[in-house]
């Protein structure tokens, strides 16, 4: 189940799990309703931000990098990882240093498609790779 997202006219802007961190609230001007009650025709509606604003709105994935390697393993991933890390040293540093790997962290963001590229990993994939732990596939 998730929960839409709405602008203060009323019109989804986004879906957000519906396992929010804890004392998360909504971007001011914005509310939150069971997407149960959305009318039948809300995406007529839908805000022109629906899609420009999901990844700005959505409360960050925070992982373990053992997680994330466990994951990637599972996928035979593993190596294409290894080489990735070793082509660019920022990121090798900040993945030594780093205790968890946050889905806003400003290097993520900026290489999360290259990241997906080399590891072959199609967009479901990725989006499977990044998931709080409550919610991945056992």
């Amino acid at each position: 189940m998730a929960l839409a997202l709405l602008n203060s006219k009323g019109q989804v802007t986004t879906f957000i799990r519906d396992d929010a961190p804890p004392g998360w609230t909504p971007p001011e001007g914005f509310s939150v309703v069971d997407e149960t009650e959305l009318p039948s025709d809300w995406e007529a509606n839908a805000s022109s931000e629906y899609k420009a604003q999901a990844e700005n709105l959505l409360p960050p994935t925070i992982l373990s990098k053992l997680m994330i390697r466990r994951r990637l393993r599972d996928l035979g991933k593993e190596t294409l990882f290894d080489a990735l890390l070793s082509s660019d040293p920022q990121m090798k540093a900040d993945w030594d240093d780093a205790t968890e790997i946050r889905s806003d962290d400003p290097l993520f963001v900026a290489h999360r498609e290259q990241a997906r590229a080399v590891l072959q990993l199609t967009e479901e994939q990725m989006q499977a790779l990044l998931l709080p732990e409550s919610q991945a596939p056992q």
